[in-house]
C-alpha cells in the first residue's frame, strides 16, 4: 500500500474540501470532472461516473451519450472520504457544494482554495518554472503511483480519461525497470 495514503490530503483544509482532494487524488479527476460531479455519478456501486450532460461535457470528450467513463473507487481510500462526505456535506445538484455558498464551485473559487491550502501546508503553489503544487497535480500523482506500479499503460488511459499515447509521453519513464521480475511474472 502506498505510505501517502496514511495521511489525510492537506490536513489542514475542512473537511468538506479534504473529501474533495482525496477524490481528485484517488480518481485522478480533473478538476472540472471534480467540480460537475452530481450524487448520481458517485452512487454507482463502487465507481465514480464522468459523463457528458447538457451544457458540459469533460476535456477531451466528443459530446455523444456513449462518452461515458466509470472510475472505481479504492474501497480503502477513497470510499470512506466519499461516504462520510455524502452524509454530511454533498449537495442534491453537485456531489461537493462549495461550503462557503451552498452552490457549484466555480474553477477560479477551487484554484483559490487549492492556492491558499497548498500555501497553508507550507508547500509551494505555482505552475511554470515554480513547479508547485496546483489543481492538475491531483491527477498526476495518482497517475505516477499506477506508472510505479507497473500497471499497464492502457489501464492507467482509460481510468483518465486520456488516449495511451498521451499517457506513454508522460508516466512511461516511471515504469519499473526491473526486468528480471517481469519474466518471472509468468
Amino acid at each position: 500500500e502506498l505510505e501517502a495514503a496514511a495521511t489525510p490530503p492537506l490536513p489542514l483544509a475542512e473537511p468538506p474540501v479534504r473529501a474533495m482532494y482525496a477524490t481528485a487524488v484517488w480518481a485522478g479527476l480533473r478538476a472540472q470532472e471534480l467540480l460537475h460531479l452530481r450524487p448520481e455519478d458517485v452512487e454507482t456501486p463502487g465507481r465514480i461516473r464522468i459523463q457528458p450532460r447538457p451544457g458540459w461535457s469533460p476535456k477531451g470528450f466528443p459530446k455523444s451519450t456513449r462518452s461515458v467513463r466509470d472510475i472505481p473507487i479504492h474501497r480503502t481510500h477513497l470510499l470512506p472520504w466519499l461516504e462520510e462526505h455524502r452524509e454530511t456535506h454533498a449537495g442534491e445538484a453537485c456531489f461537493f457544494p462549495n461550503p462557503r455558498t451552498g452552490d457549484r464551485w466555480t474553477y477560479s473559487a477551487w484554484r483559490r482554495q487549492v492556492e491558499a491550502d497548498v500555501r497553508a501546508a507550507g508547500m509551494v503553489y505555482g505552475a511554470g518554472k515554480t513547479r508547485g503544487v496546483v489543481t492538475h497535480t491531483f491527477r498526476h500523482t495518482l497517475a505516477s503511483w499506477l506508472a510505479q506500479e507497473d500497471v499497464q499503460l492502457m489501464k492507467i488511459a482509460a481510468i483518465l480519461g486520456n488516449t495511451p499515447e498521451v499517457v506513454a509521453a508522460h508516466y512511461a519513464h516511471l515504469l519499473p525497470r526491473d526486468l528480471d521480475q517481469t519474466i518471472h511474472r509468468l
